[in-house]
């Protein structure tokens, strides 16, 4: 497999990974489909270690409160070519974030 390193963001050419590092801060991360297919469903796995809780969803969605260490994740009907990860932390004050996600296209 093949990985581009840029910044803290490790991105898998195949599927895509993206790695995060948190804080004590509200995290907005943003997926992007750069294909020009209609989109279908999405599968986002969020693995993470945190040093407390926090709040995790997908634009919205699948909101669960985690802490630790953690995996999360989503699969379902999806229709956007974007998606959001929504991290807001309860007490945790730093971490990291391994997100892995796919668009299904038609």
């Amino acid at each position: 497999q093949r990985l581009l390193q840029v910044g803290h963001l490790a991105l898998q050419l195949q599927g895509l990974v993206l790695r995060e590092a948190v804080t004590d801060e509200p995290q907005v991360i943003e997926l992007v489909n750069k294909s020009e297919s209609p989109i279908f469903s999405i599968d986002v796995s969020v693995k993470g270690k945190i040093d407390g809780s926090a709040v995790i969803s997908l634009s919205g969605y699948g909101k669960a409160e985690v802490e630790g260490d953690f995996d999360w994740s989503y699969k379902g009907d999806w229709y956007s070519d974007t998606a959001t990860i929504e991290y807001e932390p309860i007490d945790a004050k730093n971490g990291e974030l391994i997100i892995q996600y796919k668009f299904y296209e038609l």
